[in-house]
């Protein structure tokens, strides 16, 4: 029963230390220091891609690459987000820790989504640390207001 109680208590504290999310209008700005790939548009196109990090203890000492088409576009730290105008079309976003260290070790367990983006498009994605060591990158309707 002591066994049964143990493992119960380290689930709860592990789930207490999940990444949430952060309001959009509340996440900073990435830092142009830490954007190593602009996109550009024309004018008559509309679309972005908006990537939130979350907040939270996990994973907050390493900074989380975004990736575009296999590309690293920024690091984000927690609480960070980065908008990209791009054009209509289909692209592979990822995530994945970067950094040296511990951080050095995510290019290896980077996580990709396809995402199709039509002319207009606002789309918003959320990266997160999972319990289980790992970033999760998913599409998020959550983080447009309060």
């Amino acid at each position: 029963m002591r066994v049964l109680l143990g493992v119960g208590a380290v689930v709860v504290m592990l789930a207490g230390c999940a990444t949430t999310p952060i309001p959009l209008v509340d996440a900073k700005p990435v830092p142009p220091n830490r954007i190593f790939t602009q996109t550009s548009i024309s004018a008559r196109d509309t679309s972005s891609i908006t990537v939130v990090r979350d907040i939270g203890y996990l994973g907050a000492g390493c900074d989380f690459g975004f990736y575009l088409d296999g590309r690293l576009v920024a690091r984000l730290a927690a609480g960070e987000r980065l908008s990209l105008d791009v054009s209509p079309g289909e692209y592979i976003l990822g995530a994945a820790t970067v950094g040296r260290a511990l951080c050095s070790q995510g290019e290896d367990q980077r996580r990709e989504i396809a995402s199709i983006v039509k002319a207009g498009d606002k789309k918003i994605y959320r990266i997160s640390a999972r319990t289980d060591g790992g970033i999760a990158i998913e599409p998020t309707t959550m983080l447009g207001g309060r």
